[in-house]
């Protein structure tokens, strides 16, 4: 332990906080050498083998005018799809009005994009989706190359 001394002489010893200490820093935080924390990236889980099968609900779901459910961040969803297509970072990814479920933002019902790769727990429900909705734009400009549309 390193003492430093502070104030003008008085011969106070004591040992600065760390502001990282392992009570006090945030969860996405990682103390490295000698006390300095650098930000952690964690991976978002990937279902990459589920891609062409989620896409294909996601097209169904679209045809049909039914809800999607399924698990996107360990949390619950239920979406009308209204684009589905490649993103600008090229990863299969859908547009859509998010109408029950759970959202780290909490912000429920509100326009989600989510990638295929990162759905879990893909399925059909039984609701009616009411796509397109009248907020809805054709074109969105996170995707480069459109598949479907509602």
């Amino acid at each position: 332990m390193v003492k430093k001394s502070f104030g003008s002489g008085f011969g106070r010893l004591t040992r600065p906080k760390n502001p990282f200490a392992r009570a006090e820093r945030p969860a996405n935080w990682l103390v490295v050498k000698q006390g300095k924390a650098a930000p952690v990236h964690l991976e978002k889980p990937k279902n990459r083998g589920q891609v062409a099968a989620n896409q294909a609900l996601a097209a169904r779901a679209l045809d049909e005018h039914l809800c999607l459910a399924f698990t996107y961040d360990r949390l619950p969803r239920v979406v009308e799809v209204h684009t589905i297509g490649i993103t600008t970072a090229d990863r299969p990814a859908m547009n859509v009005w998010q109408i029950d479920g759970e959202s780290e933002d909490g912000s429920i019902p509100d326009w989600r994009t989510f990638c295929f790769d990162e759905c879990f727990d893909v399925r059909l429900t039984d609701l009616a989706s009411a796509a397109p909705r009248p907020e809805f734009k054709k074109g969105a400009r996170q995707f480069r190359r459109i598949i479907a549309e509602a």
